[in-house]
């Protein structure tokens, strides 16, 4: 009988920590709010997710995430140029390796 009160106490306890933890973190905001100055709902360009809107997202990311970025001209060698993130900023990431 005894052990069953315990376990009673023990299940009452562990419930009341739950609810408890549900009710104080809810109300609790999310420190890491990221954001751009200038850039809103209403003057963000529409993209599609081609190729030619690369750039922009990886600046946007770059910027949300505190990384610098840098152009980088294709190995291929045909003139064509892209945004990268700074490997520095990144450096567990295997970005245009």
């Amino acid at each position: 009988m005894l052990k069953r009160l315990n376990l009673r106490n023990l299940a009452a306890i562990a419930l009341c920590f739950a609810v408890a933890a549900i009710f104080l973190g809810c109300d609790r905001e999310d420190d890491m709010l990221f954001e751009i100055d200038g850039l809103t709902v209403d003057n963000y360009p529409r993209v599609d997710g081609s190729s030619s809107t690369q750039p922009l997202n990886t600046l946007i990311a770059c910027k949300l995430l505190g990384w610098r970025c840098e152009w980088r001209s294709l190995m291929e060698g045909n003139g064509t140029w892209h945004l990268e993130p700074n490997r520095e900023d990144a450096p567990d990431m295997r970005y245009g390796q």
